[in-house]
């Protein structure tokens, strides 16, 4: 995984912020984790002047702050030939200087709307962490459940069932061509 061990990867976390599943599944209670989850959704299209991102479906999301989460390998939107992509509200989680970036604008916003691209073990942490800072959240990705690629659907169940029972909600929906 590009260079990097598992243990490596699950004990980085953004400065000052003590976010893990164990954490979460502990101390969480109530609605903590609204967070609006959209599967098997592709992202196709980003007017980063709109602050939109376009799915496959054609539905629009409507972003104040754009985190892009793809997992292991860092997709960023110049690969696609996305002209303008380096607006100061659009962010990538893989070095700890994109964390530090990252940071910085966390403590800067409140009640802003984040879209966060990507549904791997760092788009989930990062979407509590922005909840945990008063931000409204939604992920998108294209796998049918979160960790599609290294779980299967005994772990999808299992991890519902556990965020149902410590009361996170996780509102899942799939957009479909109409």
């Amino acid at each position: 995984m590009g260079g990097y061990s598992d243990e490596e990867l699950q004990n980085q976390q953004l400065p000052d912020f003590q976010v893990s599943m164990s954490v979460l599944v502990a101390e969480a209670r109530g609605d903590f984790l609204n967070i609006e989850l959209i599967l098997n959704t592709e992202i196709v299209k980003t007017d980063l002047a709109s602050k939109t991102l376009t799915s496959a479906a054609g539905a629009t999301f409507k972003y104040d702050v754009l985190l892009i989460t793809t997992g292991s390998a860092v997709i960023r939107l110049p690969d696609f030939g996305v002209k303008g992509a380096d607006t100061k509200n659009i962010f990538y989680l893989r070095e700890v200087d994109d964390a530090d970036k990252l940071y910085e604008v966390i403590k800067s916003k409140t009640n802003d709307k984040a879209v966060i691209v990507g549904g791997g073990y760092i788009g989930l942490e990062l979407s509590a962490v922005l909840k945990m800072n008063n931000m409204d959240v939604t992920m998108v990705y294209p796998e049918p459940w979160m960790w599609a690629p290294s779980s299967n659907i005994n772990n999808k169940e299992r991890t519902l069932k556990l965020w149902e029972d410590a009361n996170l909600l996780m509102d899942e929906k799939e957009v479909k061509e109409t």
